[in-house]
């Protein structure tokens, strides 16, 4: 059930569709990285720390990167492929050590 206003005045709102309409009661601020978890996206510095880290060879580092963007964010594995690919894609810098 949604808090606040009804249902029917909430249909096709984007904060409804984001499962935000509830949440600045739970909540005092609405900060951008709430908008990225909430729409199960990974912040794109979370991206590259990734990859930077994997391509320096600190694994463990990786690992727990990987893990943040899994458990945190709630991204699935197919889905960190997918933000991999569009990082790398769109000529992104890393910096390899």
């Amino acid at each position: 059930m949604i808090a606040g206003p009804s249902a029917a005045s909430t249909a096709g709102h984007p904060l409804r569709s984001l499962g935000l309409w509830a949440r600045p009661r739970a909540s005092a601020t609405i900060d951008e990285d709430a908008l990225y978890k909430a729409a199960s996206v990974a912040r794109p510095e979370l991206v590259k720390n990734l990859l930077e880290v994997s391509l320096n060879g600190d694994f463990i580092k990786a690992r727990d990167a990987l893990d943040g963007l899994l458990i945190e964010y709630g991204l699935s594995g197919e889905d960190v492929e997918a933000l991999i690919a569009h990082f790398v894609l769109a000529g992104q810098d890393l910096k390899k050590k």
